[in-house]
């Protein structure tokens, strides 16, 4: 990660205390309650390091810390834990406050009696007898007082599945945060007609704010919903959950949602929607004074640097272009909304001028780069200002566009409230507001500031074909590529109080904290095997996977080892394309039949509906779990990067063993790769950058990391990590590896060596988790008891 972007962080150690600023231990008094459940937890990090950061004024921090080592749990504890001190604090303050008030009132109405603005006899008035608010109304203004003081606490993930554990470990602990989790249309929306619609978002607008039999049900229970329920309500339940909630109560759970982020201490939400400024705007989030929390957070540069680009075809342009031309029209036929005209025919000019510039001539254009195909065009540094700046775009111009956008946007939605549905016509769609605010946040990125950000971007133009029911046709597209994650970064860093980035793959970073995993050494094997058991030695790069020696090695030895490995075994590698090949050549030469034999063989899908992912993450659990079938679990084909190496809790059973394949460096000559690695090469003063061949290790090992992550999943779970990959015999390629990876790796310099080892590491987990299940059910009750009379739990 660009490292000015991270030096305001701390690193927690998993031993000894961080420090502030000028150097000397924050110290914190608070003392994170344990999770009020009937299983015991062990963390590799405490809690209340995790409260010294919150306590210190503008300080974040960054931890890492393995998957399964009670990561989430201690942070949940630690940061609820300083939420409701702060509650108590500022309660404190609040009663302070308002019985000075309430002295005031009295001292007050005492001085008018004395005056003579009372009757004669009232002239002796005692403050007993001078009516103040009831104590009622007091507690109230007390509690307004708190809230509006309290910061909120946003808790960020990459996935909804990941949030959805999040707020699992919430319901294990004592505290009872009043929260929301926040998802888009296609996770909420109930309405079935909707939820069929091409653009379900434009959909849920039509029908939400229209009139007769076309308004949405949902959406029209929400007000005598929140009558009942109260204006401050919070839903406090998982997606799901409020799903479910709003089928019942024929409500809208999107806006449930919406609405609740206001009256929420806690807010769940994906990372994008607090790191994208368009989605942070469209969403109402603020973060001024408030807490972020981005768990999961090894992607976040790559996050926010798509965050601050920018794409766009001409075919999309062209689609708004007839959308503008048609409203226009309507606003002059029909007369509406004439103050609006002006801002749709401002929109209008942007469009046309961004279509001429898309269409002119490729090779008439000036100072470019061609470096990766005849087909895109870069600008970048003074490059593209002259390119802006001959096409009539300054800062004070985007500026002014925005505004006008901002006109429509805010008049659609008062309009909608009030009008028929068949009144829609007269305003710019969401989608297409949302494209040219996009443009505009990357345009004023580059613009502003004096230009600061400049160096940044890249400016690019390239050209496509694109196959339809028309056949083939050739597509421009225009973007403006972030090859900076400060760009966007520092809007959270800048507003809000605090940040902190968890994860359990941050490594390789140079400022890390890591922490050990909590498990014992004998609950895990990892293991180095660079040959395989035909004796080809495995160097998974570009030119030796496409080769057959290769392939048929790697598949022989993933045979040998899920004939060791019982039940779940996962294979992780660093393509669809080369996953392809390895099957086929699989079943060519019968290992891929051989392995049928003992495993159910499943590859995770190119493409899909989430639909088809869960049916298909369904069905492994269901051969795993299933002691009658005929064979001994399953194995599972994953890509790095892809949906099986983010966030899936694949403990016990279901992943027994972890095999990566190679090492997932990203694509050498994509042009964006190119040009990130130039850009970290550039020297500029100020600033301490990773070198671009540092940045693409890293991009590669925190993708691998993130993938053996997928093993051990709590304190008594077991695994294996078989590494198929010569490069890690190298010294340098190991201290790449997670912390607890590193350290208990072994290197085999015979493929037999390694299965007898592994073998041995397999039959003796196997023995003593039969001991350890039944050891647990004679402890279970004892440490209830204990955990809960801690909590305050009744049992």
């Amino acid at each position: 990660m660009v490292q000015t972007v991270l030096e305001d962080f701390i690193a927690i150690e998993a031993d000894g205390c961080e420090s502030s600023d000028n150097g000397t231990a924050t110290q914190c008094s608070i003392t994170p309650d344990e999770p009020c459940s009937g299983e015991p937890v062990e963390y590799s990090f405490d809690g209340v390091k995790i409260i010294r950061t919150l306590n210190a004024r503008k300080e974040n921090a960054l931890l890492e810390s393995p998957t399964g080592s009670g990561k989430s749990m201690a942070l949940l504890c630690g940061v609820l834990g300083w939420l409701d001190h702060q509650k108590a604090l500022r309660r404190v303050d609040a009663e302070r406050f308002v019985e000075e008030e309430r002295r005031l009132a009295a001292d007050e109405a005492k001085l008018h009696g004395e005056l003579g603005y009372c009757e004669a006899g009232m002239a002796g008035l005692d403050e007993d007898f001078v009516k103040l608010p009831k104590r009622a109304k007091m507690d109230k203004d007390v509690e307004s007082l708190v809230k509006v003081s309290l910061p909120k606490i946003y808790i960020a993930s990459r996935t909804h599945r990941q949030i959805a554990q999040l707020v699992k470990e919430l319901d294990r602990t004592s505290y009872t945060p009043k929260f929301v989790v926040l998802g888009s249309r296609s996770h909420y929306c109930v309405n079935e007609t909707v939820r069929k619609a091409k653009d379900i978002n434009e959909s849920c607008r039509e029908t939400a704010f229209a009139t007769g039999g076309g308004s949405c049900s949902f959406f029209n229970n929400l007000a005598k919903l929140s009558k009942q329920r109260g204006e401050d309500y919070t839903p406090d339940c998982d997606i799901e959950d409020l799903v479910r909630q709003g089928k019942k109560e024929k409500s809208c759970p999107y806006f449930v949602a919406r609405n609740a982020i206001e009256h929420a201490e806690v807010i769940f939400a994906p990372y994008n929607y607090l790191v994208d400024p368009v989605v942070r705007s469209a969403m109402g989030i603020e973060l001024k004074d408030d807490i972020v929390i981005v768990d999961e957070a090894h992607n976040i540069e790559d996050v926010c640097r798509e965050s601050g680009s920018f794409e766009v075809t001409d075919d999309t342009m062209n689609t708004i272009q007839g959308e503008l031309l048609n409203i226009t029209k309507n606003l002059k036929d029909k007369g509406k909304h004439l103050d609006l005209l002006a801002a749709h025919e401002c929109q209008g000019h942007v469009v046309s001028l961004l279509l001429n510039w898309l269409k002119h001539s490729m090779s008439t254009l000036g100072q470019v780069r061609r470096d990766f195909e005849s087909s895109i065009t870069i600008w970048q540094d003074k490059f593209i200002i002259e390119e802006l700046t001959s096409f009539g775009i300054s800062y004070e111009q985007v500026v002014a566009w925005s505004r006008e956008l901002d006109k429509i946007a805010d008049a659609s939605n008062e309009v909608k409230k009030k009008e028929q549905l068949e009144e829609k016509e007269h305003f710019l769609s969401f989608g297409s507001c949302q494209v040219l605010k996009g443009l505009y946040s990357s345009l004023g990125n580059i613009l502003r500031d004096g230009n600061f950000y400049l160096a940044s971007y890249r400016m690019v133009k390239y050209q496509s074909t694109r196959v339809d029911t028309n056949g083939k046709h050739i597509v421009f597209t225009l973007g403006f590529w972030c090859l900076n994650p400060e760009v966007t970064f520092k809007s959270l860093t800048n507003v809000s109080k605090a940040v902190v980035l968890t994860s359990g793959t941050l490594s390789p970073f140079e400022h890390r904290l890591e922490a050990m995993h909590i498990i014992d050494e004998s609950q895990t094997w990892v293991g180095c095997i660079p040959i395989g058991p035909d004796g080809t030695t495995f160097v998974g790069n570009f030119k030796t996977m496409d080769s057959f020696a290769y392939q048929d090695d790697i598949s022989r030895a993933i045979c040998q080892i899920t004939k060791t490995v019982p039940a779940g075994v996962l294979v992780f590698v660093p393509s669809y394309s080369f996953l392809d090949k390895l099957v086929r050549r699989m079943q060519n030469i019968g290992v891929y039949d051989e392995i049928a034999k003992s495993k159910k063989i499943f590859l995770e899908p190119r493409q899909g509906t989430p639909k088809d992912f869960d049916k298909l993450l369904k069905n492994f659990y269901r051969v795993i779990k299933d002691r009658n079938n005929v064979v001994n679990g399953a194995l599972l084909f994953a890509v790095y990067r892809g949906k099986i190496s983010e966030g899936l809790d694949l403990k016990d059973d279901n992943c027994r063993a972890v095999i990566p394949i190679g090492i997932p460096y990203p694509a050498f000559k994509d042009p964006k790769v190119v040009l990130k690695r130039e850009f970290n090469d550039r020297p500029v003063q100020g600033r301490r950058l990773l070198s671009g061949q540092q940045w693409y290790e890293s991009q590669a090992f925190r993708a691998l990391n993130q993938a053996l992550g997928r093993c051990i999943r709590h304190r008594a779970d077991w695994g294996a990590i078989v590494l198929l990959e010569q490069r890690f015999t190298n010294s340098r390629n190991v201290m790449q590896l997670s912390k607890w990876v590193r350290s208990r790796m072994n290197s085999y310099s015979q493929f037999d060596n390694a299965m007898k080892s592994l073998e041995s590491f397999v039959e003796r987990n196997v023995n003593m988790l039969i001991d350890f299940e039944y050891n647990a059910q004679v402890d279970y009750t004892v440490t209830q008891a204990n955990i809960g009379l801690e909590c305050g739990a009744q049992l």
